[in-house]
């Protein structure tokens, strides 16, 4: 890399349950490109562990829908609840850590 083009990853992630129950962890993981003027993202998806198989499995992943640049961009939060059918029974809390990773 010449200095101009850097990655950077960014990381949320969060604990999920359904009533009172732990129902998985999930982390959504963003790249973002240094193009020499700005941080273009490159890469967004929401990896899902559910609790019944744990860490040790490998993770779910719901991409973000592709945009095309024409109307609204999607959440990728949003997009994994639908994709997952989370209603208002779930919640969600955050999960500490530091989110930038590079």
């Amino acid at each position: 890399m010449d200095g101009h083009d850097e990655t950077r990853w960014i990381v949320d992630r969060r604990r999920y349950f359904l009533d009172q129950w732990e129902e998985g962890v999930a982390e959504r993981v963003r790249a973002e490109r240094r193009d020499g003027t700005a941080w273009v993202r490159v890469l967004e998806a929401v990896y899902w562990w559910p609790a019944h198989e744990g860490k040790e499995w490998p993770a779910a992943i719901i991409a973000r829908p592709v945009w095309d640049g024409v109307g609204p961009e999607s959440d990728a939060w949003a997009h994994f609840d639908a994709t997952l059918g989370h209603d208002q029974r779930y919640r969600w809390e955050p999960l500490p850590g530091d989110p930038q990773l590079g």
